[in-house]
């Protein structure tokens, strides 16, 4: 996936989370971006306890990492989410 956004995806990347619906709970985060032909490719997926600070903190140094620090600054985050969070990633 990651190779796939080296090659020709868009500099942008969709984050979104969906609460699991099971006898666990948990969070799905997850983000997508978009190649050239207008298909959408996932990058990164976590299933966390909560949607907390750590858990964000912690997929987004993981996404950041796994995209290259080469990249880092590169791209622009699109998102849904309301609270506001440590940045410095």
């Amino acid at each position: 996936m990651i190779n796939g956004f080296y090659k020709g995806c868009k500099p942008i990347i969709g984050v979104d989370e969906a609460h699991l619906k099971w006898p666990f709970g948990g969070v799905l985060l997850t983000t997508m971006a978009i190649d050239a032909a207008n298909h959408c490719l996932p990058l990164a997926i976590a299933v966390v306890q909560s949607e907390n600070n750590d858990s964000w903190t912690y997929f987004f140094t993981t996404l950041v990492h796994a995209v290259g620090a080469e990249h880092h600054g590169r791209f622009t985050i699109i998102s849904n989410i309301r609270k506001i969070f440590d940045t410095s990633y």
